[in-house]
């Protein structure tokens, strides 16, 4: 899913020079690939009746996982690929600008302006869901009653979220071996703050980080009719 936010409308502004500027690569996260099949590895001991151990051994790697997230449109969002900041120099019409003259009783603007247009592409929302498809009725209850483990169902919704983001064509995970995601949360806001773009969204207030336990301890299971 991809969102852009633009200051102003582009009410009678025309287009003269377009440039585009990416922020850093995600160039330390864990390749997707690996982290499916780490994740495979995890399922298949969750769903081996696995002793205390075991579990904490997936949960401490869990911890040890961590994402980027970001808030956008009253939701929050797994950042997996780097933001992109469109600049414009547009070139405003004689027609607006004499029609802001007489209106305004002198004010005459001028005939280029520079815009600013941010665009993210996102493939996962928080909290993810993992839907469970049981074959009858037992197994419902089952769920319900807590016997299928929700850790297991939310490593697996974790798996098929990355698949995902494998099926956009995307190349990265946005997945860091911990701490390094601090160290990437630092460069992307220096990179904000350096193309002086925090006006188009209190985007730095915005970015939070996660690791993949909170992610699967929050995960909603929903099971389908």
């Amino acid at each position: 899913m991809t969102h852009r936010k633009t200051l102003d409308k582009n009410n009678g502004l025309r287009t003269i020079k377009h440039k585009t500027v990416s922020s850093p690569e995600f160039t330390e996260d864990i390749d997707p690939i690996n982290l499916l099949e780490t994740l495979d590895g995890h399922i298949e001991t969750l769903n081996n009746n696995p002793d205390q151990k075991a579990v904490q051994y997936v949960r401490s790697w869990l911890q040890s996982m961590e994402i980027l997230t970001m808030d956008y449109a009253d939701k929050n969002w797994w950042i997996n690929e780097p933001l992109v900041l469109h600049k414009y120099l547009m070139k405003r019409s004689m027609t607006k600008r004499v029609g802001h003259l007489i209106k305004t009783k002198g004010e005459w603007k001028s005939g280029r302006v520079r815009k600013s247009d941010l665009e993210a592409r996102f493939h996962v929302r928080l909290p993810i869901n993992a839907t469970i498809y049981p074959k009858d009725s037992k197994a419902k209850i089952e769920i319900k009653h807590g016997i299928v483990d929700p850790l297991l169902l939310a490593v697996v919704a974790i798996h098929r979220s990355v698949e995902g983001m494998l099926e956009a064509g995307t190349s990265s995970s946005g997945v860091f071996r911990k701490p390094t995601a601090v160290i990437q949360m630092n460069k992307l806001k220096m990179w904000l703050e350096s193309n002086e773009i925090d006006g188009l969204w209190e985007i730095q207030d915005k970015l939070r980080i996660m690791n993949l336990e909170d992610i699967a301890n929050t995960t909603v299971l929903t099971t389908s009719p």
